[in-house]
């Protein structure tokens, strides 16, 4: 899924991404609950950094096994309130394919 602007502008504003950075990125999100409360949790990854055939990344679980794609792993509360965590390794993110 593409990022939301709203993803996007906080990728940009908060982590420092440059535009040509996050246009490289997809979402992938899934119901669940934190500390008993609604959320989405989200996985953005960098698909240059998957291993193996891109289509069959679908699903937030489908990148259980691709963990070294992830970029930003959190959550979005029902009231919109956003919680991110920078998994970037050290090195900018892989040079587009």
């Amino acid at each position: 899924v593409q990022l939301s602007q709203e993803l996007r502008d906080t990728l940009l504003n908060r982590f420092g991404l440059q535009s040509a950075e996050a246009d490289r990125l997809t979402c992938l999100e899934q119901q669940s609950h934190f500390a008993g409360r609604p959320v989405t949790r989200l996985r953005i990854y960098d698909s240059n950094l998957l291993n193996g055939d891109r289509s069959l990344i679908a699903k937030y679980d489908d990148l259980d096994a691709q963990e070294q794609a992830i970029v930003f792993e959190g959550h979005v509360e029902k009231d919109g309130g956003m919680d991110l965590m920078d998994r970037r390794p050290q090195s900018p993110l892989a040079p587009a394919a």
